[in-house]
């Protein structure tokens, strides 16, 4: 039985929106963040990557840091940029981009739940991300970004999903990446129990963005609880997707090195474990994407490549039947001795045309393009409570920071 709640969330001004949304903390650069903010000093960004606030130079994990964070979001507050609503609403969300639509509920979710494994995992998560989250949470008293979770869909809730997007919204807006922002405000108490009705009759959510936030959201809630009372912290933001509007993206790889080889050595060594064929002249002209599980793109030396693995090397385990598994336990680690499974990927949104240019300019010597993993394959392994290598998905569009934020009132 899952719990959602409505909640009073802190919004932007109808039309400030397109200025204050950003894209979540962690898929933009120091750089990129810097020159938004230099152009946009409404961006939610102000909040969510406050050492831009700061020289280049400013430790990211210093107090400091955070405590400009509570203080631009203190500002945004008193300078009417941001608004609470006056009662506990659910909310409904909309990204558009091109064919591709998302469409889930925005609400809280019990960090109960998340603790009992009812929201599950399926990718392991880094200390120093974890505790920065918790820092921020702690410091801001807020939950700034929202944790990104599926459900298999289920027709009462699709039914309601399409008679909200009949009524009139909140706010529509298109950022400059073209993507199509639609926010509907659920404040009838009798549709709000429905819909909390119908979370109760599902038996779990999957986490797919956002495994740092969640054990952040934990961490901050087990540090405020006291005599059994319930606080604001025992409930995280969340986006809950029905499984049939996630668009996965692949997360491709990029190297650096070719471990001492030459690129005829490292094709060689590859044709132990894999059938490798050049590409074929009439795929995209940019370069190779997968068109099925169980093939790579590779891009070495000025030349695309499928890699097909041999039937020997595929294992009928969920997680090591992955085709990112498959790379990292045949090609990545030892071919090329790479251990630390967090380096150099590339979201899919950059596509195969970025890969190429990665190599041609010699910053790296190999890329590979990967088909995406599905969100079945998601929820099989977290059923299985098993883990994803890291970077095994790139969901898009994203949710903007900003949207929605949930206050961590004492």
């Amino acid at each position: 039985m899952i719990n959602i709640k409505p909640f009073r969330a802190l919004r932007p001004k109808k039309e400030l929106y397109p200025s204050i949304v950003s894209l979540p903390y962690d898929v933009l650069t120091d750089e990129e963040c810097r020159k938004i903010v230099l152009n946009n000093s409404l961006s939610f960004l102000n909040i969510i990557r406050s050492e831009v606030n700061f020289n280049k130079e400013i430790n990211l994990y210093s107090d400091v840091v955070y405590e400009k964070a509570k203080s631009n979001l203190d500002n945004f507050i008193k300078k009417g940029y941001l608004i609470q609503d006056e009662s506990p609403c659910l909310y409904v969300y909309r990204l558009k981009k091109d064919k591709t639509v998302q469409i889930g509920f925005i609400s809280l979710v019990s960090v109960e739940d998340y603790d009992n494994d009812l929201i599950k995992k399926h990718e392991q998560t880094r200390i120093e991300k974890v505790n920065d989250r918790i820092k921020h949470i702690d410091t801001v008293n807020a939950h700034t970004g929202f944790v990104f979770l599926a459900y298999r869909s289920k027709e009462e809730l699709n039914k309601i999903l399409g008679n909200i997007q009949k009524t009139e919204f909140e706010v529509d807006f298109i950022t400059e990446d073209n993507v199509q922002h639609t926010l509907w405000v659920i404040r009838d108490n009798d549709l709000i129990n429905k819909i909390i009705e119908e979370f109760k009759k599902i038996s779990c959510l999957y986490i797919a963005d956002g495994h740092h936030r969640s054990v952040a959201a934990s961490s901050v809630a087990k540090k405020r609880q006291s005599n059994n009372i319930k606080k604001e912290s025992d409930y995280f933001l969340s986006i809950i997707f029905p499984d049939n509007y996630l668009n996965i993206l692949p997360y491709n790889r990029a190297i650096k090195d070719l471990n001492g080889m030459s690129p005829g050595e490292f094709l060689k060594k590859l044709k132990n474990s894999f059938i490798v064929k050049k590409a074929s002249p009439n795929c995209d002209k940019n370069g190779y994407k997968p068109d099925s599980s169980k093939k790579i793109g590779m891009y070495l030396d000025g030349q695309w490549y499928l890699l097909v693995p041999k039937h020997c090397i595929i294992d009928a385990d969920p997680v090591s039947s992955l085709d990112v598994s498959i790379l990292q336990k045949y090609i990545i680690e030892p071919l090329l001795n790479i251990k630390d499974l967090r380096t150099d990927f590339i979201g899919g949104i950059r596509g195969t045309n970025f890969l190429k240019e990665l190599v041609d300019c010699e910053e790296y010597k190999v890329a590979f393009s990967m088909y995406p993993t599905s969100i079945k394959q998601l929820m099989d392994i977290a059923d299985a409570n098993e883990l994803m290598p890291p970077k095994s998905t790139w969901f898009e569009p994203k949710p903007r920071s900003g949207l929605a934020i949930h206050l961590l009132e004492e």
